[in-house]
């Protein structure tokens, strides 16, 4: 440990989550610029400095930033921008026809939506004063929240030799056991696997997780066939101004392009 403790262990089981990405744009380290980590202290202080804020961009159109935007849109006086790279708004859960929903209703409550653009630079001198978007355009602001999205948190991992994933996620069997046979990964650290295609998905669910813990709480000392993981569903749902969303398993595109027979069905209630 960093008080130079020496703990010896039959059986180790790392759960050492992720930590938020930092897309790699100049200035990104200015003050004003806050990443999203899963911390209610650190997170609480955030929401109080956002509070004396006039204008704030979020940096991400995932669940973080569009939940974020929504919350935050309530502070009276407060400007909310949002930024997304991809065409559309939660492009890796839902299809388009729900990502509309989604920007739509954001929009409603006032904040400005921008998808299919790059923050390129965040601009000013010690403090962030404004951004630069591809293409040229320039937005004040008084804030950033970075929600990109997570990595997993394998620096532990990687020093002890263990095998990553193709998503950096720590490798795992079916019984979340590591190349070392007494090493378990559970939680956002460990690679995940889809249920469908069985390859490789950058899901951090808390429900997933949890899952994952017991598997390899049953397995830890003797392999029990009937608990192990056969790869995630991935089972979302988000709320936004009193609409909620939810999915289950693969998209109509994502299954399209995995080469899945499609049906696809519709009712109004």
């Amino acid at each position: 440990t960093k008080n130079d403790q020496i703990f010896r262990y039959e059986k180790l089981v790392l759960a050492t989550g992720s930590e938020p990405i930092m897309p790699p744009i100049e200035g990104i380290n200015r003050e004003g610029v806050y990443p999203i980590y899963k911390d209610m202290v650190y997170l609480k202080k955030l929401i109080e400095e956002v509070k004396k804020a006039n204008k704030v961009l979020i940096l991400g159109g995932g669940f973080i930033g569009i939940e974020l935007a929504d919350e935050i849109s309530k502070i009276d006086g407060l400007n909310v921008s949002l930024v997304e790279m991809l065409p559309t708004l939660l492009p890796n859960s839902f299809d388009t026809e729900f990502s509309v929903i989604a920007q739509e209703t954001l929009e409603s409550r006032g904040v400005a939506v921008l998808t299919g653009v790059t923050v390129e630079a965040i601009l000013g001198n010690e403090k962030v004063d404004k951004i630069r978007l591809s293409g040229g355009r320039e937005i004040a602001v008084d804030k950033i929240i970075i929600g990109a999205g997570g990595i997993p948190n394998t620096k532990i991992a990687s020093e002890a030799g263990l095998n990553l994933g193709i998503g950096k996620g720590i490798w795992v069997d079916e019984y979340m056991r590591t190349i070392d046979s007494d090493i378990f990964a559970v939680g956002d650290c460990a690679a995940k696997r889809d249920f469908y295609t069985h390859k490789e998905v950058p899901v951090m669910l808390a429900s997933t997780a949890t899952a994952e813990a017991r598997i390899a709480g049953a397995n830890l000392y003797s392999l029990k066939v009937v608990r192990e993981n056969k790869g995630t569903i991935a089972i979302y749902s988000t709320y936004i101004d009193g609409k909620v969303l939810g999915s289950a398993g693969l998209t109509e595109n994502s299954a399209a392009k995995e080469g899945f027979e499609i049906v696809v069905g519709s009712t109004e209630v």
